[in-house]
């Protein structure tokens, strides 16, 4: 008896420390996004205020919010090169701009986000399902 209570301490045990925690994730305000603008980068703190996107319809408002709220901090070397987009998460005049840098990957690749305010300089990676979705809307 003391045998198999102890097999089911040991299996019990191993079930537990075998979950893993929940990844983190970018994290936008809880406000309705007014419009979502996107430039070419310029480097790293810079904001390029050029835009050459600029959304506005739920749809693609609700894509790229999808995107960026289930991308995974994850280590990444894109600190080695330029990012390819600036983006700015508008919620309206009375809350700041989300500033992300964008390095988007190639179809089927991961992308990579990083808040341009960021003290602890984490990316965040996206899956390829998601990198398709970005390509699709920013082509």
């Amino acid at each position: 008896m003391k045998i198999n209570i102890t097999l089911i301490l040991i299996l019990c045990m191993l079930v537990f420390t075998g979950c893993k925690q929940p990844a983190d994730t970018m994290v936008l305000l809880d406000e309705k996004i007014e419009i979502i603008n996107i430039s070419n980068s310029h480097g790293f703190g810079e904001m390029n205020e050029d835009i050459i996107y600029s959304f506005r319809d739920i749809e693609s408002i609700s894509i790229l919010k999808d995107v960026i709220t289930t991308a995974t901090k994850q280590k990444s070397d894109v600190d080695v090169e330029q990012p390819d987009f600036d983006m700015m998460i508008g919620y309206g005049d009375e809350f700041p701009i989300h500033a992300i840098h964008l390095w988007l990957g190639k179809e089927g690749e991961t992308s990579t986000f990083r808040y341009m305010v960021d003290d602890e300089v984490s990316t965040y990676v996206t899956t390829p399902n998601s990198t398709n979705k970005l390509r699709s809307i920013l082509n």
